[in-house]
């Protein structure tokens, strides 16, 4: 599968901000080892995008977390429109205090799977995310740096997001 093929079928949860016009950064390993993870149950439950929150002509769905275990998620992805629910795993990092989703889709064995990085923000009911994008890894990172060294190191860089900043969720009555 293309790489232009793997983003439009579902880049992290950048398939649930589709409107979202930027490329994120693509990684073979996550920020921090799945052990090192906890839940963070601000997260559990469904949340609400695009028509049904911002007027966005774009599309509308909802994004709901399960807890896995005591250490990941299950992102389940529903769009307006589509037949099929997109899922994806995700786990939370801290890095200078600041969390992201490490989101990976679930794909058959044979499919590449790659690591995403999402900054989030919860709450007032609402889930604010800023997709980690390609282009500063691509002219800043040094050759034996870890994502997660590079974040830290860069974590205040204007341009490490999309340009369209931070999307909101809105989370779903009930």
């Amino acid at each position: 599968m293309s790489r232009r093929a793997r983003l439009a079928s579902g880049v992290v949860l950048v398939a649930l901000l589709f409107w979202v016009l930027g490329c994120p950064y693509e990684s073979e390993v996550p920020l921090t080892p799945v052990e090192a993870a906890r839940i963070d149950a601000s997260l559990i439950g469904k949340w609400q995008f695009g028509r049904c929150v911002q007027a966005d002509p774009k599309g509308s769905g909802s994004i709901t977390f399960f807890p896995f275990n005591e250490r990941e998620f299950l992102a389940v992805l529903q769009e307006e429109g589509k037949s099929e629910d997109e899922l994806y795993r995700a786990f939370v990092s801290v890095v200078e205090g600041e969390r992201f989703l490490n989101v990976r889709q679930i794909r058959p064995m044979a499919e590449k799977s790659l690591w995403y990085f999402v900054n989030y923000a919860v709450g007032n009911g609402e889930l604010k995310i800023r997709i980690v994008e390609e282009k500063p890894f691509q002219e800043k990172k040094g050759p034996s740096e870890t994502p997660y060294e590079f974040l830290r190191k860069h974590l205040r860089d204007k341009d490490l997001y999309d340009e369209g900043g931070a999307q909101v969720l809105k989370r779903a009555p009930g």
